[in-house]
């Protein structure tokens, strides 16, 4: 989630900030892939960026009565139909790493117009093992928006709500994430770091699952490699 941590210190990528790191309109590689949280594969790349983007929008139906609902109640009224990812290679001089983007599809199941009042849940949940030549070797497991909803990452999902969902409309969500390791160069760095990603929203619909894998040997890169199950 959110930016990977920048020095050897133990990592907390909510704190971090985010950098632009665009996702280009390309065709699918084996290096560049987008896959969704279900059986069908999309045909193109979202041209959006890793800064918060516009929220995009379709919209079935009329005009209706408008319902105020609790996020917490968000699965009674609102169904998640897929949700997709896409990643792009971060490999800059001094940090090593992947610009991750996570896009939920939701339509609002009802014929009356739905404005949050609270945010809805979200699981951003990660396990992290790693291996670094100061602090040895650690194992963590935890979801990132439990543990900071208010983070920099999770902007697109807290935005979202913000604006009234009409009767059927089917309404696209995206996160944007940074998971990096940074300072490679600082002292000769050799660590290796894998994540593994499970990400939706609880009891609803299909969920994304993907992984991470760094590793950089006396300050050279080794292996960077990124897959969406």
């Amino acid at each position: 989630m959110g930016n990977c941590d920048s020095s050897l210190k133990k990592r907390n990528r909510g704190e971090s900030s985010q950098e632009e790191i665009e996702l280009p309109n390309r065709p699918h590689t084996e290096g560049n892939r987008r896959r969704r949280g279900g059986t069908q594969r999309s045909s193109s790349l979202l041209p959006t960026s890793l800064n918060p983007p516009e929220q995009q929008t379709q919209t079935v139906g009329q005009e209706s009565n408008l319902r105020e609902v609790a996020g917490a109640d968000f699965n009674n009224y609102m169904r998640v139909d897929k949700i997709e990812g896409d990643f792009k290679p971060i490999d800059r001089k001094d940090e090593i790493g992947h610009a991750f983007q996570v896009t939920f599809h939701v339509t609002n199941t009802t014929s009356e117009s739905l404005k949050f009042t609270s945010i809805p849940p979200l699981e951003w949940k990660e396990i992290i093992h790693k291996q670094d030549s100061v602090e040895g070797k650690t194992t963590e497991q935890l979801d990132q928006y439990a543990v900071k909803p208010t983070s920099l990452t999770f902007y697109g999902w807290r935005r979202a709500w913000d604006e009234v969902v009409r009767p059927n409309e089917t309404k696209q969500v995206i996160i944007q994430d940074n998971p990096r390791l940074g300072n490679i160069y600082e002292g000769n760095r050799t660590v290796s770091r894998s994540l593994e990603f499970d990400v939706g929203v609880p009891e609803n619909g299909s969920r994304l699952k993907a992984g991470q894998n760094l590793e950089v040997k006396n300050g050279v890169k080794q292996k960077l490699d990124f897959r969406i199950h």
